[in-house]
């Protein structure tokens, strides 16, 4: 009778231990080694709930993405805000300025129509923007915060696009992670100038449609450019 109680235990010991490894996410395991001066890799988990609140379980699907800055995948830049007065004289005391990873449709002409894309916004108030130097302290290797919104400056918004879907790490209760800068480089530039930076982070993004993606084990290298006033330059 006692060899048969081991055994059940065992049996349901292992039962239990197989249930808990099936809510754990599984591994993706690739390689990308990066062919151009910038690039992105990362890995996309697609829950139907927030995953925060169901301890990251597995996903209903997952893809390991490695893109490098050539057709169809484009390592670009982007940017928002106004710095002044805007419609129905709405204040925007801030502007972003992002890295924009892109992957365009190859049954349409080239470069012609996104699949989809994803952006990196640093969120800053408008006079960081004034001086060149200003604008440079704004990136220095190190921890920066994942915004709530555009008021919640000094630190990112992730965006994705997919489906005809906006994702996006603003109002995400119990973010995991923060935006890890590891290196930064300023260009000497005739032009406008940029920050070029690698950085590294995780993210959980909520859709429109109340579905979520996690950005898992990011590691991103673009551009960032100095953005100016609606309609108006600096003064240098």
């Amino acid at each position: 009778m006692k060899k048969y109680s081991l055994i059940l235990t065992a049996l349901f010991c292992l039962i239990i231990f197989s249930s808990c490894e099936d809510d754990v996410v599984p591994e993706i395991v690739f390689s990308c080694e990066p062919t151009t001066d910038f690039y992105a890799s990362f890995i996309l988990n697609y829950y139907t709930t927030n995953p925060i609140q169901s301890g990251f379980k597995k996903p209903t699907k997952q893809e390991g993405v490695c893109w490098n800055d050539v057709y169809p995948y484009q390592i670009a830049s982007t940017g928002t805000g106004n710095c002044g007065i805007t419609y129905e004289y709405v204040v925007n005391p801030f502007l972003a300025t992002g890295i924009s990873l892109q992957e365009y449709k190859l049954s349409e002409p080239e470069y012609g129509s996104f699949k989809r894309y994803i952006n990196v916004l640093g969120v800053f108030p408008c006079e960081e923007f004034s001086s060149k130097d200003s604008f440079y302290n704004l990136f220095q290797e190190g921890q920066y915060g994942i915004s709530s919104g555009f008021e919640d400056v000094g630190k990112f918004i992730i965006e994705l696009w997919e489906d005809d879907i906006l994702y996006t790490s603003k109002d995400v209760k119990n973010q995991p992670s923060s935006i890890l800068i590891t290196e930064v480089e300023y260009p000497e530039t005739q032009g406008t100038a940029f920050v070029e930076a690698t950085m590294k982070f995780s993210a959980v993004l909520e859709g429109q449609s109340g579905k979520h993606i996690y950005i898992q084990d990011a590691e991103v290298k673009g551009r960032f450019y100095r953005t100016s006033r609606w309609l108006l330059d600096w003064d240098d």
